[in-house]
């Protein structure tokens, strides 16, 4: 059965219903859409599949292996020209001169000493217990002494989400400006990467663009309002949508209205929402409350976050492009969870919808899985290698919507396992 999205339930919470009570009634059912189509990950799914991502992309980089939790840098104002400001240019400050010694004198602390324990607090709590593994080896926060001595070959520096590029830009730009480490760069006896649960595709490229050019790794594409399988008008009206409400909650943010840098990021995290979404989602004020007030989560939103993001073929996925009849899993015969996916791949794919972000978010596939299931479509020869919709994936549509129309027989027990339509056919099924 396809089930549907978690999200849906937000805005049966006390919180949700406060804040869409604050639309007029024809607007409250685009306000709900875009409730429904937000990313809820918990902090299982986070810290599971980050610590999995680091696991498959350590054991590739030449070690030993210093780990860094990415954390807000200060920056310092430049005088120029015989000691006068002529223009306020701000640069990095060197790593080492903002961070203090711990107790052991091998490490530094992770946190700065106003941060809360939000996002920087568990990546650096996840890095501590995946640095035991191997503590010869992995190194926790250490200090420039301790990467001396132990010719460290390797700095990863992790995150919870990449949004428009400048906090992770500036932690690593703040290691730039260390002489030491960039010589050893110059030399190349040392690397860059970014290892992050989810990243939006923008800030990657800022963050890639970097001269030390750092290598990115994110588990999951951060899905946007704009990667979804939606028309262009039902885009436009939602961004009309946060326009209208962004001038109620805080006419003087308009920077703000569609998210940071204009993301409109569809993604929130049990630990803090990001402040790419709309503002109309954060937004705390005398005027307006936000479903996820200053970026927070309430007691009442917290019972909606699924322990893990479910691999799944959304059904509104097969609605929004036209296939409700693929939508009715229940009529689907002998296609199984698998098969449901990769049905709705051809079908987005068919639709011109084939960027990875929307293919991850309609499936619930992780950056690694998309790779697998596309690859799989190319084989199978319903897919090209420029990710086109071939005449065989339009026949297997075809013949799906066909069996969608026939009784549902029942399967036998366990068989989960997508066999497409013509492969059947020449196994004589």
């Amino acid at each position: 059965m396809i089930k549907k999205n978690e999200a849906r339930k937000l805005i049966h919470t006390a919180q949700g219903r406060k804040w869409l009570n604050q639309f007029k009634p024809l607007d409250q059912e685009i306000a709900s859409a875009l409730a429904n189509n937000l990313t809820l990950v918990s902090h299982n799914e986070f810290e599971r599949n980050l610590v999995s991502k680091m696991a498959q992309v350590v054991p590739s980089i030449p070690g030993p292996v210093a780990f860094f939790s990415i954390r807000e840098m200060v920056a310092r104002k430049a005088v120029l020209k015989g000691g006068e400001i002529k223009e306020a240019v701000y640069v990095s400050t060197p790593f080492y001169e903002q961070v203090e010694l711990a107790n052991d004198g091998e490490s530094v602390v992770p946190l700065a000493s106003t941060a809360d324990v939000g996002s920087e607090g568990r990546v650096a709590s996840i890095i501590r217990q995946f640095c035991k593994k191997k503590k010869n080896y992995y190194l926790n926060h250490p200090s420039l002494d301790k990467l001396r001595e132990t010719k460290c070959r390797s700095i990863v520096f992790v995150d919870d989400f990449i949004g428009s590029g400048n906090r992770a830009l500036d932690f690593v730009d703040s290691f730039w400006m260390e002489k030491t480490i960039v010589s050893w760069k110059s030399y190349k006896l040392i690397d860059f990467h970014v290892i992050a649960y989810s990243g939006v595709e923008e800030g990657i490229r800022v963050l890639e663009s970097h001269k030390s050019n750092p290598s990115v790794h994110v588990y999951r594409d951060a899905p946007t309002f704009n990667s979804l399988p939606w028309s262009m008008e039902r885009k436009q009206e939602l961004i009309e949508l946060c326009e209208k409400y962004g001038r109620v909650s805080n006419k003087k943010k308009k920077h703000m209205w569609l998210g940071y840098k204009k993301t409109m990021c569809s993604l929130v995290f049990e630990h803090g929402c990001p402040n790419n979404v709309p503002a109309i989602l954060i937004e705390d004020s005398d005027k307006w409350t936000g479903l996820f007030p200053d970026r927070t989560i309430s007691d009442t939103t917290l019972s909606v976050f699924p322990s893990e993001i479910p691999l799944e073929a959304k059904v509104e996925s097969f609605d929004d492009i036209g296939y409700q009849q693929l939508g009715e899993a229940t009529r689907l015969i002998g296609c199984g969870k698998e098969g449901k996916i990769m049905l709705l791949i051809l079908a987005l794919i068919s639709k011109g919808k084939k960027k990875k972000t929307t293919l991850c978010y309609a499936t619930g596939l992780s950056n690694d899985d998309c790779d697998k299931y596309l690859a799989r479509c190319i084989e199978w020869g319903f897919v090209s290698p420029q990710k086109r919709i071939t005449p065989a994936g339009l026949a297997e549509l075809k013949a799906a919507k066909k069996v969608s129309k026939v009784k549902a027989r029942r399967l036998h027990k366990g068989s989960d396992y997508y066999y497409p339509q013509q492969l059947r056919r020449s196994h004589g099924d």
